[in-house]
Formats: C-alpha cells, structure tokens, sequence
C-alpha cells in the first residue's frame, strides 16, 4: 500500500486475493513522515480509499496502536474505528487518547473490543468497568480472552478452529457484529 501512497503503483495492482475468499493488501512501513501534513496524507489515501470503497463491501485497515499523521487521516476517512484494547492501567491510558485523537479528527470508535482479558484478574475487571461505564463506544459482546491457543495454532500448523474451536466464538461474534455496521 506504501507503493500506491507514493504514488508508484495503482491500488489493484497491490490486492492479493487469498484461499479463503478474502482480498488483501499488505500496509507496509510507515509511508509519511510523522511530520507530513494530515491534509496532504488525506488527499493522497482518499484516491486509494475510494476506490476501494466502490470494489469491496468491507475495507478493513489494521493499523498499528500509534498516534500519527497516517492514522490519522484514516480516522478522518474511515465510517469507524474498532478498538482493541488490553486492561491494564497503560493500556486504559492509550485508549483514552486513541479516543480522543480519532474524535478530534472526525472519526468515530464503532467499538471496543476487549482483548488478552484474564478470567480472574481483578484489576483488569475494573479497567474493563471503567471503560464500560465510560460511555465511550459499545462493547463487543466478543470478548477475546487470554489463552495460548491464538499463539500456538500457527505453531501447530492449523488454523484457529482447527486447533481450539471455542477459541473462534469471539472472533465469530466481532465479525456479525462488524456485518451489521455495514447494513
């Protein structure tokens, strides 16, 4: 995608389509200085982003948890973000001003997405009440819980379901839940 942004290579150029029916486009390293003008990264993605917009019923951008230029001016063109976040007290810290950010640049948070939760940690039960009670956004019902299996099915060789098929519900429910925002 870096390629597309420098204006190098044409976006369909770029797509990978996968055995699962899934197209994909690899984002690369940071494309712009941090100290790129936002409206300039704005008018140089809204091209790509258009285009992809017209091909495809979902465009899913996974950016890294950083606050740049380049994230946001994808807040800025996105119909919504979605969260994951952690709980713990830094993490709580960087979504406060994840949240923030995207605001301030005229995006809008769909959703948290709870993630690597501990059953029976008591302090994440009550970052992940404060961001509950915080009225921030809605709350995945798809609550991703700390386990090994997401880490050693790639090791194994198999997919998620084929390793740990409860491990799946959560990413299964997330996903409904993505295809009701676009309805």
């Amino acid at each position: 995608f870096a390629d597309v942004l420098r204006g190098e290579e044409l976006i369909s150029n770029c797509i990978v389509s996968t055995e699962r029916g899934v197209d994909v486009v690899t984002f690369g390293r940071e494309m712009f200085p941090n100290t790129a003008d936002i409206k300039e990264q704005q008018t140089i993605l809204i091209q790509a982003w258009n285009w992809l917009d017209e091909q495809y019923d979902f465009v899913i951008i996974d950016t890294p948890p950083a606050i740049n230029n380049t994230n946001r001016a994808i807040f800025s063109l996105s119909d919504g973000i979605i969260v994951p976040v952690m709980a713990s007290r830094f993490d709580l810290e960087g979504f406060i001003t994840l949240f923030d950010e995207v605001r301030t640049y005229g995006g809008n948070v769909f959703e948290v997405v709870f993630s690597k939760i501990k059953k029976r940690n008591n302090t994440e039960k009550k970052i992940c009440d404060i961001i509950r009670n915080g009225n921030f956004a809605k709350i995945s019902k798809g609550v991703i819980y700390d386990n090994n299996s997401i880490e050693n099915c790639t090791s194994n060789g198999k997919t998620l379901s084929e390793y740990y098929k409860k491990g799946c519900e959560p990413f299964e429910i997330l996903a409904d839940e993505i295809i009701k925002y676009k309805a």
